[in-house]
């Protein structure tokens, strides 16, 4: 009976991870190729100010509120928003002020998915994260991605508002709000259901 349940807790184990890698790598390529349309790396100041190169670094252990590097040169974080924006060799990041911290972009296009996701906690293999989804449609208008929006976001576009309709039914709907707590194992439809949906808004039409 011990080796019976040390193979089931393995075996969830092994999956679990499996998910979890799969939704790393899922998300990578998402930011991979909704990077700005340069092979440029850069930081942006909260002036305004592009500063472009070749190499993009940060200090040991990620601390990226205490400086950015372009080229070996330190662009100081003293407060989170005195860089709006950064571009890495895998990804476009926007600093969000009402989360205090950045974003960063998975679809670009007339609607612009960004994701900011949260280890909070583990069990075992099983990662729990706290997971939000802003999208921006024209330039600065940013909201949280909550059922309760979703209806005016793609009110000018019917089929896409159908494809909505089909994937979340109305008591789903009704609820309300956008789980955020989750583990890899659990709900992951949802989040792939919204990068769908804004890819079929962007291109104008539903397959």
């Amino acid at each position: 009976m011990r080796s019976l349940f040390l193979f089931v807790l393995l075996s969830f184990s092994l999956s679990a991870f499996s998910q979890y890698a799969d939704d790393e790598f899922y998300y990578g390529k998402l930011a991979m190729s909704a990077r700005e349309s340069t092979n440029e790396v850069f930081v942006v100041t909260k002036d305004g100010e592009k500063h472009a190169g070749t190499k993009f670094s940060t200090p040991p252990g990620y601390a990226m509120s205490v400086y950015l590097k372009i080229d070996g040169k330190k662009y100081p974080r003293r407060k989170m928003s005195d860089i709006i924006a950064w571009q890495d060799e895998g990804s476009y990041h926007i600093y969000y002020a009402p989360f205090s911290n950045d974003v960063v972009r998975l679809v670009k296009g007339k609607i612009n998915l960004y994701l900011q996701k949260k280890i909070t906690g583990h069990s075992g293999a099983v990662v729990f994260e706290d997971i939000y989804f802003l999208l921006e449609k024209g330039e600065s208008n940013f909201f949280m991605a909550k059922f309760e929006n979703m209806e005016e976001l793609f009110s000018d576009n019917a089929s896409v508002l159908q494809k909505y309709h089909e994937l979340y039914p109305e008591d789903r709907r009704k609820k309300g709000g956008w789980p955020r707590q989750n583990t890899v194992n659990q709900e992951q439809s949802i989040y792939r259901n919204m990068v769908t949906l804004v890819k079929l808004y962007n291109e104008g039409s539903v397959k």
